[in-house]
């Protein structure tokens, strides 16, 4: 039977970790914190072509367990109405932006346990999940953001993904 999930204490040591290892990484690289709800917190950065880029933590359906998702968004836009890319933009799309899991930026569409979520058991572990999670989201992230930017920001109600 799974957990169900914990707003208590997992999502309490995810926010105070996040607050103590993330943000002050993401806002030296000029990104704010966006959006605080129970259990996900967003940092957003505009861009020069009026869209947003957003690296979201996300705590998970059970306890101890969080995801980061890496977003292009319309200024104002929720990054959870935004959908993962496809090969053709629908108008929802074009309207709120486009949203992936860091795992499947990092690992293709290959699918493994722990792929799109880290579990951890100590506050160590925690820590040493978001320090790399935002490592690899500064990495992997502007390649995103562009890509995607130049389909949402392209003349045309459907845009390719073949450029």
């Amino acid at each position: 039977m799974r957990e169900k999930r914990n707003h208590g204490e997992g999502n309490a040591a995810l926010r105070d970790i996040v607050q103590e290892i993330a943000k002050p990484r993401l806002e030296s690289m000029g990104f704010r914190e966006a959006r605080v709800s129970p259990g996900v917190q967003t940092f957003e950065r505009p861009r020069t072509d009026g869209l947003v880029e957003a690296i979201i933590f996300a705590h998970g359906d059970t306890k101890n367990v969080f995801g980061v998702e890496i977003a292009i968004l319309r200024p104002g836009a929720n990054p959870f109405e935004a959908l993962p890319a496809t090969t053709r933009l629908s108008q929802w799309d074009r309207q709120r932006g486009l949203r992936d899991s860091l795992g499947r930026l990092v690992h293709g569409n290959r699918f493994f346990p722990e792929r799109d979520g880290h579990v951890w058991r100590t506050d160590q572990d925690l820590r040493r999940w978001v320090a790399e999670d935002v490592d690899l989201a500064l990495n992997y992230g502007p390649r995103y953001w562009d890509r995607h930017a130049r389909r949402l920001t392209r003349q045309g109600i459907f845009a390719s993904s073949h450029e």
